[in-house]
């Protein structure tokens, strides 16, 4: 993991696929930053009361009205939420650190997964709500799916400031805590 650019107090760090799980979970506990994110979270408070919303709800349909560019880049560059929102987009894994840490503002636990979908390689967040159970949030898109996670979607990585784990080691350790 490389230190890339600072904007502002905001971050971005050089990240590659070949990156170890350790280097991800480092940059995950740097980027995923609650406090960046005050605002959109004060936001999705008051449009959930507004139109009597779930925070999850209210959260993805924020995201929408965002309309937050996709930007694909080339040097697989992760950036915390103030970059994302400072640039109006980002790629998969911006977009889901940034949800991440909007969730974890509102007191939902979440993490960012990635893993493989349809178009490849890709990042999403899953989500654990004390009230309504897991959720998968596709937050490019606003979409959330309430179940482990959405279908076509093959995680193999789970990426949060309290760790990380391989998909397997992570889904075994939830079993293990359910006995």
């Amino acid at each position: 993991m490389e230190y890339f650019s600072e904007h502002g107090g905001f971050t971005c760090l050089n990240m590659s696929r070949r990156q170890s799980l350790r280097a991800r979970c480092d940059a995950i506990r740097t980027l995923v930053r609650p406090n960046e994110v005050n605002d959109l979270a004060r936001d999705v408070r008051y449009l959930a009361r507004a139109a009597s919303l779930h925070k999850v709800t209210a959260t993805s349909e924020l995201l929408r009205e965002l309309n937050l560019a996709y930007y694909p880049d080339i040097d697989d560059e992760w950036c915390s939420p103030g970059v994302t929102l400072l640039r109006g987009g980002g790629d998969c894994d911006d977009h889901a650190i940034l949800a991440t840490a909007l969730l974890r503002r509102l007191g939902i636990n979440a993490w960012v997964i990635l893993g493989w979908v349809p178009g490849g390689y890709h990042a999403w967040v899953l989500g654990l709500d004390p009230v309504h159970g897991w959720f998968t949030m596709e937050p490019q898109g606003g979409r959330v799916w309430w179940g482990r996670f959405a279908r076509d979607y093959s995680p193999e990585y789970v990426l949060g400031p309290d760790g990380c784990w391989a998909w397997h080691r992570w889904v075994a350790r939830l079993n293990r805590r359910a006995v």
